[in-house]
């Protein structure tokens, strides 16, 4: 039996006491749709995890990271979904202001108000 693994990136872009998310709502029938996320998402061939997440946030935010740190591998198995291994990272610098945001709905709330992190889990 052969088992079927995925790798993602998720990435919390601080900035102070405020974290960057993003707000999923453009694709149909999307597991985080309306939602408040991170950036990141699926490898694609050969890509390290660092490739991944440096890609993502560029294709995401429009933003190019400087300085990075990864946090570990979060791992998710499931009799459901296929398995997968979610690398995670903070980042600090690449969030300038004035920096060119594609049309993707962004917000950076302080991390103080953030209460639809609770939100999200209770949905």
């Amino acid at each position: 039996m052969s088992v079927i693994a995925r790798n993602t990136t998720l990435c919390y872009l601080e900035e102070g006491d405020r974290y960057l998310m993003i707000h999923r709502v453009k694709k149909e029938n999307d597991l985080n749709h309306d939602k408040w996320i991170g950036v990141g998402g699926k490898f694609e061939a050969d890509e390290s995890p660092e490739d991944c997440l440096l890609r993502e946030c560029r294709e995401e935010t429009g933003l190019t990271l400087t300085e990075y740190r990864y946090r570990g591998v979060v791992t998710f198995v499931s009799d459901t979904w296929e398995t997968e291994y979610m690398h995670l990272f903070t980042a600090t610098s690449g969030l300038s202001p004035g920096s060119n945001l594609p049309p993707t709905p962004i917000h950076l709330p302080p991390f103080s108000s953030c209460s639809f992190f609770v939100r999200w889990r209770t949905r």
